[in-house]
């Protein structure tokens, strides 16, 4: 789920980030609490991920 939002997401705004990750969790039936959310988010947003 991490890898679908970022890589679609990647450098993005983090709310528009956070929202892409809150409709996947919803896609794929996972509870994801809004700490992890929001952080994943910024990391996403910032492009940190390989």
């Amino acid at each position: 789920m991490w890898e679908e939002v970022a890589t679609i997401r990647c450098c993005q705004p983090s709310e528009e980030v956070e929202a892409a990750y809150a409709e996947a969790a919803a896609r794929w039936d996972v509870q994801v609490d809004e700490r992890t959310a929001t952080r994943s988010s910024i990391h996403i947003s910032g492009c940190y991920w390989d």
